[in-house]
């Protein structure tokens, strides 16, 4: 068996001839510029002891990674940058590496500890909205000891506003004794159990169903059940080598153990469930966390298996770890390394055990912007878009985005092995915000600040594989919580890809993603937030337009005021085209309500097969030339017009004679179709208050939900003519072209004007 802490691998890549164009698409502008003989760039890499080295020599790009080494002619990256399978950064074939990135430099990108102050308030515990429940005492903090629990006398609440804690003198469970059904103390028997368990770890007959045995001797009514077969951890002790199982029986499970019954002495405080539309927060110390997901580990929390309609937890996500423990089908090769990953985890805090604190808050919002009346500019200077690196680690210091589940964590605990799951598991204190985080509203994210990264990883979905440990060196805060703050927030789930422009959607999606990226510290000023660490948000199997979602999380930003680093994850063509769409919109001075009405008539006005970023190019190219014909053409020597051919400028002059008799019932039209929404012309001048200089005014209402058929109904009646402008400027924005030319299929190019009168004008000039 893969050791569980395999030695770090190096790396070399060979050099590879590239062409002009493909050169230009690998360097970065900023830091590696064309030289005629050759310039040399070094850029950090995300570990300390492997630095980058770039030559340039004409067409030649060589880049090594040192301290390098080759194995058997295969390269292999043991850093955490590399997991998407499908979206790799370095081939392992031509050997080739590309690093893809436009707007800001790294550099400039505000990040916690380097250019902006923590983000987060302070702890305090507070007993009136927003409340806080603080479990350690925060006055005796130092990087040498734990935290001490707070209060120093154990309290309990045996109700539904709080955690049902498994040591409660009020957990009792039904067992059959004889003939006769008796209620027991809970926690003795888990206490019994766990401790007969450790005695069986001597003995040369141990197996993982003794451990099983333990766990279904206090779940009796889970014996049968395929979730409660422990499969998975059966096959994990199979595959360990003889020296694995002596160290997971003589210190891993016994560690485990006395992580788990320590829960009485460690957590004396109440824990309170954080339910929906309540703004309040959870601090606890990694030491606290570490024994929750022990007694996690052993599936102590009572009632959390019980899903029906009509159970107590049926709107929060489960926490003990039966499935995880399972066998899955569906992924069994990474089932079992998810199950290394959290073992590594273990083996990690009982061997160091962890000093600092995690704050957990529900963030929670009944006021928002209308979008589609936001005049707000889009700025410069405000995205970086990269397809090399993930959030977790060239984020670093920034809000890092959790693709989340309304059920926070998602399948972390069962199949699930994407963005959300990946980041808790290698992250596990984000884990037990299951224990007490109701399903997410849509006017809802969760905050959490402080989490520690245990354990390095490579690959996605079937190609996950835990890597070993990592040593986390952030910072921490005063409060002794490091300066990693995540954000989960729930994309919405689409069955038909087009219901993601309806407006309801659209202000859904622009909502939650408000509610997560603004500040969270009412005391922090707006030039000091750090920036947003992002990507392609919702758009794996809930199926969102990776262009919109972009387009969304940029308005939103905008909107706040934060700078945004967007992952594509690989794919370079979503940086350039996104990048170039943003170029657009900065010299078009785009507003944010413009961008939204234009998003809002996508569906309506876009020909088939036309992106989203290829229809707002469009669009706004189309004004643009409205604008320059509306001027007088400016004369050459030859007499003709500086911008159009002869028969460019008959054409146009045609245009200008019908436009008396067309331009009213079609601006008619499309006012009515846009009245639908109540939203003015696409390129109404700004209200009087943001013509005087207060663009940073928003108003804010609360958006009524539609029905979602309702809604698509209503984007379907517009006509896909819409977009024909009253210039005649042809639908890829360039001048009209010969009468030969308007017989294009009418599926690629909407109808701009009657062909046989045009035909018949041209006959008579």
């Amino acid at each position: 068996m893969k050791s569980l802490e395999p030695p770090a691998k190096k790396l070399k890549m060979n050099t590879k001839e590239v062409s002009d164009v493909e050169m230009e698409e690998i360097k970065e502008p900023d830091k590696v510029r064309r030289e005629s003989e050759k310039e040399t760039a070094v850029k950090e890499n995300t570990n300390d002891d492997a630095v980058i080295t770039v030559e340039v020599v004409k067409q030649e790009l060589h880049i090594e990674i040192e301290p390098t080494e080759e194995e058997n002619g295969v390269m292999e990256n043991q850093d955490t940058e590399d997991i998407f399978a499908d979206y790799a950064v370095t081939s392992q074939q031509s050997g080739e590496y590309r690093e893809y990135s436009r707007g800001l430099n790294m550099e400039n990108v505000p990040r916690v500890g380097r250019s902006v102050p923590a983000q987060m308030p302070r702890v305090e515990p507070s007993k009136k909205p927003p409340y806080h429940t603080v479990c350690v005492n925060v006055h005796n903090l130092n990087v040498k000891n734990v935290p001490s629990p707070f209060p120093a006398k154990p309290r309990d609440a045996w109700d539904a506003r709080h955690v049902r804690m498994p040591w409660s003198p009020q957990n009792e469970y039904p067992v059959q004794i004889g003939k006769e059904t008796r209620l027991l103390k809970r926690w003795d028997m888990i206490t019994n159990a766990l401790k007969t368990l450790i005695t069986k770890t001597d003995k040369p007959s141990f197996s993982a169903d003794d451990i099983k045995e333990a766990i279904i001797s206090y779940n009796t009514r889970f014996a049968e059940s395929y979730n409660w077969s422990f499969d998975a951890l059966k096959a994990l002790y199979e595959d360990f080598s003889e020296e694995e199982k002596e160290c997971f029986k003589s210190t891993l499970l016994p560690g485990i153990v006395r992580l788990c019954l320590d829960g009485p002495r460690a957590i004396t405080s109440v824990i309170p469930l954080i339910r929906a539309d309540q703004r309040s927060s959870i601090t606890l110390s990694q030491y606290q966390i570490s024994v929750l997901l022990a007694n996690a580990f052993f599936c102590t929390f009572p009632r959390r298996n019980n899903h029906g309609k009509d159970a107590e937890y049926r709107n929060y996500p489960d926490i003990n770890f039966n499935r995880l423990l399972s066998l899955c089908q569906r992924r069994y090769e990474a089932q079992l390394e998810k199950l290394k990953t959290i073992v590594g985890y273990f083996r990690q805090v009982i061997e160091e055990t962890p000093v600092g604190l995690v704050t957990f808050t529900r963030q929670v919002e009944t006021e928002f912007p209308d979008w589609k009346s936001l005049e707000i500019p889009l700025e410069d200077g405000q995205l970086r878009i990269t397809s090399q690196g993930i959030i977790e680690v060239e984020g670093d210091g920034m809000l890092q985005v959790d693709f989340a589940n309304r059920f926070v964590g998602g399948g972390v605990l069962a199949q699930g092995l994407v963005q959300e799951e990946i980041r808790f598991i290698i992250c596990p204190d984000l884990i037990v915000s299951r224990l007490f985080t109701e399903a997410l509203s849509d006017n809802e994210v969760l905050v959490i600040h402080g989490c520690q990264q245990f354990s390095r990883y490579s690959g996605y979905g079937d190609a996950y594989k835990y890597e070993g440990k990592n040593h986390d060196t952030t910072e921490f805060d005063i409060h002794l919580r490091r300066n990693t703050t995540v954000v989960a927030m729930d994309a919405s789930r689409f069955t038909n890809h087009k219901m993601q422009f309806t407006e309801r959607y659209l202000i859904r999606e622009l909502n939650k993603a408000f509610v997560g990226f603004q500040s969270h510290n009412p005391s922090l000023p707006s030039n000091k937030l750090s920036a947003v660490a992002t990507g392609n948000w919702g758009c794996g199997a809930f199926r969102g337009n990776m262009e919109l979602k972009f387009l969304l999380q940029l308005m939103v930003v905008t909107v706040v005021g934060r700078k945004m680093c967007y992952f594509t994850f690989g794919d370079d063509n979503l940086v350039r085209n996104g990048y170039r769409t943003y170029q657009m919109f900065l010299e078009h001075k785009v507003t944010v309500g413009q961008l939204y009405r234009h998003i809002l008539l996508y569906e309506s006005l876009s020909m088939k097969g036309e992106t989203v970023f290829e229809y707002i190019e469009r669009r706004l190219n189309n004004n643009k030339e409205s604008e320059d014909l509306n001027s007088e053409p400016v004369q050459n020597a030859s007499g003709s017009s500086a911008k159009h051919s002869k028969r460019q400028q008959t054409e146009l002059k045609y245009n200008a004679e019908t436009d008396d008799e067309e331009s009213t019932s079609q601006v008619d039209e499309e006012a009515a179709l846009l009245a639908q929404y109540n939203v003015s012309n696409l390129f109404d001048e700004p209200d009087q208050d943001v013509k005087n200089g207060d663009s940073d005014k928003v108003t804010c209402e609360n958006n009524p939900q539609k029905d979602d058929h309702q809604a698509w109904e209503n984007t379907s009646k517009l006509p896909r003519a819409l977009n024909s402008e009253s210039s005649g400027i042809s639908a890829d924005g360039a001048a009209p072209r010969p009468t030969n030319q308007w017989k294009q299929n009418k599926k690629n190019q909407p109808k701009v004007r009657d062909q046989k009168k045009m035909t018949d004008y041209f006959k008579k000039k």
